[in-house]
C-alpha cells in the first residue's frame, strides 16, 4: 500500500508540473486534455481517499462484533451433542441385552412348546394304541 501511495503522489507531482509547462506553451486540445487528466487523477486520490476510510470504518466495525456468546453457544451445543451420543451408545446396549435376553426367553418357551408337544403325542399315541387295544378285546368278546 506504501508503495501504491507513492507512486500516485510521483504520478500527481509530475502531472502539476506538465500541467504548469503546458498552460505556458499550449493553447487548446492538450491544455484541456492535461486538465481533464489532472482532474481525473484527483478524483482517483479523493475515491481512495473516502473507500480507505469506509473500509477502515467497516475493519474497526467488524472488530468490535463480539462472538463469544457464539463461542459459547457452540461449546454448549457440542457439550449437548456429545451427552445425547453417550446416552444414545447406553441404548444401543440396552437394547442388545434387552434384545438378547428376549431370544432366550422365546428359545426357552419353544423349547418348553415342543417338550408339552412331545409329551402329548405320547400320550395321545399311548391313548390310540389303548383304544385300539380295548377295540379288539371288544370286538373278540363279542
Amino acid at each position: 500500500m506504501n508503495i501504491f501511495r507513492k507512486v500516485f503522489w510521483l504520478i500527481w507531482f509530475l502531472s502539476v508540473i506538465l500541467l504548469i509547462l503546458i498552460l505556458f506553451s499550449y493553447h487548446g486540445v492538450e491544455l484541456i486534455f492535461f486538465l481533464v487528466l489532472f482532474g481525473l487523477i484527483g478524483d482517483l486520490m479523493h475515491s481512495q481517499k473516502f473507500y480507505k476510510q469506509k473500509l477502515k470504518k467497516i475493519a474497526d466495525i467488524v472488530n468490535e462484533i463480539d462472538i463469544s456468546p457464539i463461542e459459547d453457544g457452540i461449546k454448549t451445543i457440542e457439550k449437548n451433542q456429545s451427552e445425547h451420543l453417550t446416552k444414545i451408545l447406553k441404548l444401543e446396549n440396552n437394547f442388545e441385552k434387552y434384545k438378547e435376553e428376549q431370544e432366550k426367553k422365546y428359545r426357552d418357551v419353544v423349547r418348553k412348546v415342543l417338550n408339552i408337544d412331545n409329551e402329548l403325542n405320547k400320550k395321545f399315541k399311548t391313548l390310540g394304541e389303548c383304544i385300539l387295544k380295548i377295540s379288539k378285546e371288544l370286538e373278540e368278546k363279542e
